[in-house]
């Protein structure tokens, strides 16, 4: 059981990394005045005036749902490789 709940951190470690590094390129991509949607859930919402420039970022549903798959993709191929390992 601890192996798994081992697993699962570093699921996450990896998920939230490529989170932050997929979140970056958006942002960058970004010339004006919009909205985006990344492929993992992060909305970037950046409004450009004469002014300021303003970017906010949301979470939606789709952030939940590409963790659990990813988490789940994760320890079930680890889990395959050990237990091919162990053989």
């Amino acid at each position: 059981m601890r192996k798994v709940f081992q697993n699962i951190g570093t699921a996450t470690v990896v998920y939230l990394f490529i989170l932050v590094v997929e979140t970056l390129f958006e942002l960058f991509q970004i010339k004006e005045t919009r909205e985006v949607l990344t492929f993992l859930g992060i909305m970037i919402k950046s409004r450009f005036t004469s002014h300021e420039i303003s970017t906010t970022f949301g979470p939606t549903p789709r952030l939940a749902v590409t963790y659990l798959i990813f988490v789940t993709v994760f320890v079930l191929v680890l889990f395959v490789f050990r237990k091919k390992k162990s053989v």
